[in-house]
């Protein structure tokens, strides 16, 4: 009997145990229920947080790389104080020449769209170097050049070179004579540089000639490179990228060059996929997105590892044209003259927007997304049209 209570007791003592253990197991659980419960809304929180940074890191991107194209990125970032967004490669930040730029004032607010519009409305007050109004009679539209709110051809007034700018704010056309014996033949494929300089190519390969010309309108020969006449032509950061073309027997190249502005030479690139497979060119991502040819593809230069890929491209003709603005990509096929839409973040995935009614092949255009509308040069007059993208109709201006 004695041994039976001493074992009672033992048991009953285990039990308070047992049951005191079974108190603070339940109150480490409330505990751990509620640290996971944190937990759990900070994980949402920082994912919202690490959203809302990947969402402003791509505005800042885009806005700074709309700065390069604008030529004006080392001024206002250095007025705006934005900060270089990685994987973007530029020189340092140096200042400009007072009669070439005048600084936009700094910011007050901090939203990126009271900024761009900013920086768009003292672009358009500051960077307009076309004062003449004369109209241009009947030039020889050769190709094209364009930037913000202009399109730049090269022409022929009075058997003269000279340089055609249709601003489409004013939809105005006005002309400069270009300061050069070269004849209007001699040029093929133009690019604009910061500064509102063309890079322009010369179109008979045996000439050699590839020049500048600067924002006064003087011409400057430059080494040549491939004796070729090149089918497009994109600046990106102190380098000229060029693509495509023929030699002087007419055969189609798959070359791909770069001219280094600070350097002055010519640096031989990876081939093209297929000769020339290019008419068109722009700055995408970093990239050069390039409109095909007689390749009906559209292709994927990377400058950073410098190769080609290809991208999703189904249509019935090749994509003539490739215009970029704020959110969506575009893209005028020849043939019917479809216009396609891509809007970003679903890249690549083309909608049709309409049909243009121009009796104009697209290889002989030159185009301009500006607030909803796609200028359009062509011709040997030139013509000029806009289409619009929500009406779907086109304007002979």
């Amino acid at each position: 009997m004695e041994q039976l209570g001493d074992i009672a007791a033992l048991y009953n003592s285990e039990k308070e145990k047992n049951l005191l253990l079974e108190r603070k197991l339940t109150a480490c659980k409330k505990i751990m229920q509620k640290h996971v419960s944190q937990i759990e809304s900070l994980k949402i929180s920082l994912e919202h947080l690490a959203q809302i940074i990947k969402t402003k890191d791509k505005e800042i991107k885009w806005l700074y790389e709309e700065l390069g194209r604008l030529g004006i990125s080392e001024t206002i970032s250095s007025c705006l104080k934005i900060d270089k967004p990685s994987g973007i490669i530029e020189k340092e930040f140096s200042k400009p020449d007072e009669d070439k730029i005048k600084l936009v004032p700094k910011v007050k607010d901090s939203s990126s769209d009271i900024r761009i519009k900013e920086i768009e409305q003292n672009f358009i007050r500051n960077f307009q170097f076309i004062e003449s109004k004369i109209s241009a009679s009947d030039p020889s539209l050769k190709q094209d050049c364009f930037q913000n709110t202009s399109l730049y051809l090269i022409g022929e007034v009075n058997k003269k070179t000279s340089l055609i700018v249709y601003n489409t704010e004013e939809e105005k056309e006005n002309v400069k004579l270009l300061d050069t014996s070269l004849q209007l033949s001699d040029y093929t494929c133009i690019a604009q540089l910061p500064d509102n300089e063309l890079f322009c190519f010369g179109n008979f390969p045996a000439s050699g000639i590839t020049s500048i010309i600067d924002r006064k309108l003087r011409v400057r020969i430059l080494p040549s490179g491939t004796a070729c006449s090149w089918s497009s032509a994109i600046y990106f950061n102190r380098n000229v990228y060029c693509f495509g073309g023929s030699d002087n027997t007419s055969r189609n190249l798959s070359l791909s060059e770069r001219f280094n502005l600070d350097e002055n030479r010519w640096i031989k690139l990876c081939p093209m996929p297929w000769a020339d497979a290019c008419c068109h060119s722009l700055i995408f991502n970093e990239n050069v997105l390039i409109a095909g040819k007689f390749s009906w593809s559209i292709w994927l230069y990377s400058i950073a590892t410098d190769s080609f890929s290809k991208i999703p491209y189904d249509f019935e003709y090749f994509a003539a044209k490739i215009l970029i603005n704020a959110g969506s990509l575009y893209l005028i096929e020849s043939g019917k003259r479809k216009v396609y839409e891509s809007e970003f973040g679903n890249e690549y995935v083309w909608k049709p927007v309409g049909i243009s009614i121009i009796p104009y092949h697209p290889t002989q255009m030159c185009c301009l997304y500006n607030k909803g509308e796609i200028y359009i040069g062509c011709g040997s007059k030139p013509n000029y049209f806009k289409f619009n993208l929500s009406k779907k109709v086109m304007i002979k201006l």
